[in-house]
């Protein structure tokens, strides 16, 4: 009480936000590919940006081409910055499979939190497509929790990742959207 006037001071003041460039809807600013596990005599997996098509707009894609005896995935990813300890944080994301070719041994979109940057270690995931079988149009992953890897202050890194493995026979390509 200051002068006859009482004021109550909010404790815990929520916050809410979200990654930027949600809707890549010009390019991928904001968000960083990078080539994951892939080794000599491998083929070169490549994320790029599309810039029509997507739901509504342009998206990112992971595309790995065909090859044989591969063992390797591409992921994107962005630094999240939270202020509070055990926020409520939650993923909703859109995705296809534009193209599937053959049978893999695995292939798989997943989606991390770390907090580190860099790649990601399977096993740790928050999200699993589980394992792609064919081609299919956008489909919607709503509320992906995301707290669970998030329980202090401090700067995480959301990935959107591929994960391929291929036989000892050409198989593919396999591209995310």
């Amino acid at each position: 009480v200051t002068g006859g006037v009482a004021q109550l001071k909010n404790l815990t003041v929520p916050a809410s936000g979200g990654t930027t460039n949600t809707g890549f809807n010009t390019n991928a600013t904001g968000w960083t590919y990078a080539d994951w596990g892939q080794g000599g005599g491998e083929v070169n997996i490549v994320g790029s940006y599309v810039s029509s098509g997507g739901n509504p707009g342009g998206y990112i894609r992971i595309n790995a081409p065909m090859g044989s005896g591969d063992e390797l995935g591409g992921y994107y990813q962005q630094a999240v910055t939270t202020t509070a300890n055990n926020p409520t944080a939650t993923l909703n994301f859109d995705w296809l499979v534009s193209a599937y070719a053959a049978s893999p041994i695995t292939f798989k979109l997943l989606v991390f939190v770390d907090s580190a940057t860099g790649a990601p270690t399977i096993g740790q995931e928050v999200w699993s497509s589980g394992e792609i079988t064919a081609t299919q149009g956008w489909t919607t992953a709503t509320t992906v929790d995301l707290a669970s890897k998030m329980a202090s202050v401090g700067t995480y890194y959301v990935k959107v990742a591929v994960w391929v493995e291929t036989p000892g026979t050409n198989t593919g390509p396999f591209t995310i959207g």
